[in-house]
């Protein structure tokens, strides 16, 4: 299977963004768990990811085998990013729908969305645009269905517009990727979160001026 080298935008800003949010409450829970390996994948991230990548997975080995398997999805999904980033898709795709078939099992019902957005940032890549979009409308309604009884932030809906947005730019769909833009800046004004996002709102609507000639 041929990836989607003209997807190349696409996939280094989905990248950039994941990397710098981290999505935080994952990050904050690895940070607080008691295993070292853990504490130390988060800190390595930004600096060293294959090094980090090492200690994901020693931490999901222990998660197992302590029975903690929260925390093992957490560190997989992980593991499956640096993997995108490293071009070792086999190896992300893998461990994506390692981390779901585990979600299954223990009923979680938050993670899910964000293990959606990974899966769908991979049959992007590789021409498999509709079931790109299976998994990215999938991670919206989750997520829309969990802000609405108060599991996650609405904040987290931005991630995923986001992507969204980036996808339909991607595929020449201009209005609708600004359509998902302007609901990141709709949630991030009405709560109050001045700075989050911002750079990352503001390039790709740089992108967007570009591709509509609004210079």
């Amino acid at each position: 299977m041929k990836v989607r080298y003209q997807s190349v935008g696409f996939f280094i800003l989905y990248l950039v963004v994941y990397l710098s949010t981290i999505s935080p409450s994952i990050a904050q829970y690895l940070k607080n768990d008691l295993d070292r390996s853990n504490q130390s994948a988060v800190e390595l991230l930004y600096i060293n990811p294959d090094s980090s990548l090492i200690l994901f997975n020693i931490s999901k080995e222990n998660s197992l085998k302590k029975g903690d398997t929260l925390t093992a999805i957490k560190s997989l999904i992980e593991m499956s990013w640096i993997y995108t980033s490293n071009a070792n898709y086999s190896k992300a795709y893998d461990g994506f729908w390692e981390a779901l078939i585990l979600t299954s099992e223990i009923g979680d019902d938050i993670l899910p969305g964000k293990i959606y957005d990974g899966i769908a940032m991979l049959y992007s890549l590789f021409y498999r645009r509709q079931e790109a979009e299976q998994y990215l409308k999938k991670s919206l309604v989750l997520k829309k269905k969990l802000v609405s009884l108060n599991k996650i932030k609405e904040t987290e809906l931005i991630h995923t517009f986001y992507i969204m947005c980036i996808y339909y730019r991607d595929a020449g769909n201009y209005a609708l990727g600004q359509k998902y833009l302007d609901s990141c800046r709709i949630i991030k004004s009405r709560n109050n979160n001045p700075e989050d996002h911002t750079h990352f709102i503001e390039a790709e609507q740089a992108f967007l001026h570009y591709h509509n000639h609004k210079y």
